[in-house]
């Protein structure tokens, strides 16, 4: 395959902002996962630790799912590396935002060849054709 039979494809400005905020907000959506699952590790290692301190029964029957510090440093790992690419990800969307013209909105896909007209002019074309 020569390099002429290549295709290719550029991301327009839009399709980036786009994919910008999707994914900040799918990665925001997992972070909140992580630490919801941080929250409840060191719920059960606390209160694991309270009845402990309670009796010496419960350091003797301890459940066998109780987390270890290991599992829950490695989520404050994940959670960190997370927040550092939520980060990153933010931090390139005012890029995204000023190399998108300005209006906010693509322009309208252009008419295809051999379309019906309206039948009747938008009212911008109204005015202006008015003058």
């Amino acid at each position: 395959m020569s390099a002429a039979d290549r295709l290719s494809i550029q991301l327009s400005n839009y399709e980036k902002l786009a994919i910008l905020r999707a994914e900040t907000e799918r990665k925001q959506e997992e972070l909140t996962e992580v630490e919801v699952g941080i929250r409840e590790r060191l719920t059960r290692l606390e209160t694991q630790r309270y009845l402990e301190a309670l009796d010496g029964w419960y350091a003797q029957h301890r459940p066998a799912n109780l987390p270890t510090l290991a599992e829950i440093e490695e989520q404050e790992a994940i959670r960190a590396s997370l927040r550092q690419l939520i980060a990153k990800l933010e931090a390139a969307i005012p890029d995204a935002l000023k190399a998108a013209p300005a209006g906010g909105q693509p322009p309208p896909p252009a008419p295809a060849a051999g379309a019906r007209k309206a039948k009747f002019d938008s009212f911008e074309d109204f005015v202006g054709g008015k003058g």
